[in-house]
């Protein structure tokens, strides 16, 4: 390897070729860090201005036939939608007082945890078990599983009514997703 770096040392038009395609790379990424500061700086005004428009208007989407001469020379129609994703807990014990124990086993999971493993083992082997020290050493964590609710749903067997006050939402931040729409070709 030190003998590499004798003979990159001694070609000296070789070393000023290397020098220089590291200043341009420098200077490209500099450049990059630039431009994409720019970049995020116009997205967030641009955001703002169409989201306010939206929110002025009472809308949420936006279809229209654009020319854009750096891309296309051709009209284009896009279509600009807000996006407000919104995630659902559901809330296990909600179910189950909503459509019965029973029901609810078949999307309800449930883990039981002993938190004193070596106690609950001796208590166990005494005879006329008490419930409330048994309740006491095991705890139970129920989650929904979403997969078997849907599909419970899909069978018929629950209705969206069903569910109603066994969940809570929360909406996240909004977005704007533009694209490209396809026109129709009617003849």
């Amino acid at each position: 390897m030190s003998m590499e770096k004798k003979v990159i040392l001694q070609n000296k038009q070789y070393n000023e070729e290397v020098k220089g395609q590291i200043v341009e790379l420098f200077e490209a990424k500099e450049k990059f860090k630039c431009t994409e500061s720019e970049y995020k700086k116009r997205v967030e005004k641009l955001t703002v201005a169409i989201k306010n428009f939206m929110f002025t208007h009472g809308i949420n989407h936006v279809t229209f036939k654009a020319f854009s001469g750096r891309y296309s020379k051709e009209p284009k129609s896009l279509e600009c939608k807000m996006v407000t994703p919104v995630s659902v807990e559901f809330i296990p014990e909600e179910l189950e007082k909503r459509l019965g124990k029973e029901a609810a086993e078949e999307f309800v999971d449930k883990e039981v945890v002993i938190e004193n493993w070596n106690e609950f083992m001796e208590y166990m082997k005494e005879l006329g078990a008490n419930p409330k020290k048994i309740k006491k050493l095991i705890s139970v964590r129920k989650t929904v599983n979403k997969k078997a609710l849907e599909n419970a749903e899909k069978l018929g067997k629950i209705s969206v009514e069903d569910l109603k006050g066994c969940y809570k939402t929360t909406k996240k931040s909004s977005y704007l997703k533009i694209s490209e729409v396809e026109e129709d070709n009617e003849e």
